[in-house]
């Protein structure tokens, strides 16, 4: 192999790495907001059945 080979193995090696890490960010950033507002529903949705559940007379009456 000439030296200009492997300068164009290295050179390919560290782009490589570097989009991979790029794009593996990225995708650990969007799972990240995707599990957030997973979590903010679940609670919104908890504490809807909370309140009904204690003021259930009032929340029956309202129904009807």
């Amino acid at each position: 192999m000439t030296l200009e080979n492997i300068i164009s193995v290295v050179s390919l090696l560290g782009i490589g790495g570097l989009l991979g890490a790029y794009f593996r960010v990225l995708w650990e950033r969007n799972n990240a907001i995707l599990k957030q507002d997973y979590k903010k529903v679940r609670y919104k949705c908890i504490i809807i059945l909370a309140l009904a559940y204690l003021d259930l007379p009032l929340f029956c009456s309202k129904v009807d």
